[in-house]
């Protein structure tokens, strides 16, 4: 937690690296969920930043969207619940494409975390029959693809779990960044 909240911070500053995907990637139980909840706290609360102690402070960056979801959710898709916290109301029956996902965070700050991916890619493989299961697991895998194709096309930061391992990011979104 205390490397990967400045650089989340930083980068949602404008000042920290160029990169926007962290691999969060400690053993169970080693915080990885911690630190994402404590990046969208701190990223909607700025304020807060004050009361953690940090080698140096904390950039005040209040993003123009937190949005969260965790795979353990598996009533939800997750690209319709990005969509919402975004304002964007996504089809159900098809995941949405790069320019999309671009459209949607367009001109915003956002910090986007996501935690339990795996659990959520394999609950929704075994969905229904075979066929739906495998629908529904691809339709999750190319909407995830997608977006992080425009956060990284938009040099944007996220959250997720991958495997065994969560990725955080947060960031900068929309034309400004080109």
């Amino acid at each position: 937690m205390e490397m990967l909240l400045p650089q989340v911070f930083a980068r949602m500053a404008g000042s920290g690296s160029a990169g926007g995907i962290y691999n969060l990637s400690e053993s169970m139980g080693g915080g990885k969920t911690q630190s994402m909840i404590v990046a969208g706290i701190l990223a909607r609360f700025p304020h807060l930043a004050s009361l953690v102690s940090f080698k140096e402070p904390l950039p005040t960056v209040r993003p123009d969207v937190v949005a969260a979801f965790t795979g353990r959710a598996t009533d939800k898709k997750v690209w319709v619940v990005l969509g919402e916290a975004l304002g964007v109301k996504f089809p159900v029956d098809r995941a949405p494409s790069e320019e999309e996902w671009r459209d949607a965070l367009n001109g915003r700050q956002a910090l986007i975390l996501l935690d339990e991916l795996a659990f959520y890619l394999v609950h929704a493989a075994s969905l229904g029959s075979k066929e739906d299961g495998t629908r529904a697991a691809t339709l999750a895998g190319i909407a995830l693809t997608n977006l992080f194709g425009a956060i990284r096309d938009y040099k944007a930061l996220y959250c997720r779990r991958s495997g065994g391992a969560d990725l955080c990011l947060s960031g900068r979104t929309g034309a400004s960044l080109a």
